[in-house]
């Protein structure tokens, strides 16, 4: 069976590292990084 994921969000105290784990590990593209995370825990971009 195969699975497709289509996108994640992701919270990270590196994200930069994160996100070289990820691409390395499943293959994963970076395609937006947004900039001005709060760092409480809550997005603030209005999608929940």
């Amino acid at each position: 069976m195969h699975h497709a994921i289509n996108h994640v969000h992701l919270r990270s105290s590196d994200a930069e590292a994160a996100a070289a784990w990820y691409t390395e590990h499943f293959g994963a593209e970076v395609v937006v990084v947004t900039p001005g995370d709060a760092g409480d825990g809550h997005d603030h971009d209005g999608h929940g």
